[in-house]
């Protein structure tokens, strides 16, 4: 059986691959990360709103705030930024196909050939299958994409076939 997949990178997808890889792949790193930038950006605006309101608008007092709220948007708003930031370099829409000894990854600028048994995860996240490459890559598979068959049925031969099961994250 053959299935073909096609890849579009919207938001709603980037978004999710960066809150799914935030929440298993990276979720000490990213924690600090957003401490670090929430505790940053709260003192900043904390101190240059003091200084505003006590000495009246001066031009560094609001380059501190709008620092600090830059800082406190980063923290609050990190996934949906590097998802914005991540469509402007991701590799262009493209077509999965998945056949019984391997599957192919093809966009505008190349064509790859992976075997399952190189699949190093398989995640199910806000609607999607994710099929993790490595840590730093993957494949978005949106089941109302899926040509050739059952999405389920999709997913049972990428679980079969890779000897791994798509573990689902809420």
């Amino acid at each position: 059986m053959k299935f073909e997949v096609d890849m579009k990178m919207d938001m709603k997808r980037l978004v999710a691959l960066n809150s799914l890889a935030e929440k298993t792949f990276r979720r000490g790193q990213m924690l600090v990360f957003r401490l670090v930038m929430l505790a940053l950006g709260g003192w900043l605006t904390w101190t240059a709103g003091q200084r505003l309101l006590a000495e009246g608008i001066g031009f560094e007092q609001m380059c501190k705030l709008l620092t600090g709220l830059l800082f406190l948007a980063i923290g609050l708003f990190t996934n949906t930024i590097s998802a914005w930031l991540n469509q402007m370099t991701i590799i262009p829409d493209g077509r999965l196909t998945f056949s019984e000894k391997f599957f192919t990854e093809k966009s505008k600028y190349q064509t790859a050939q992976h075997r399952y048994s190189d699949i190093y995860a398989l995640k199910q996240y806000r609607g999607y299958d994710f099929i993790f490459l490595d840590k730093q890559r993957s494949l978005i598979v949106a089941p109302e994409s899926v040509r050739g068959g059952d999405p389920a049925e999709l997913r049972r031969l990428i679980e079969e076939k890779s000897g791994k099961i798509f573990e689902v994250v809420k």
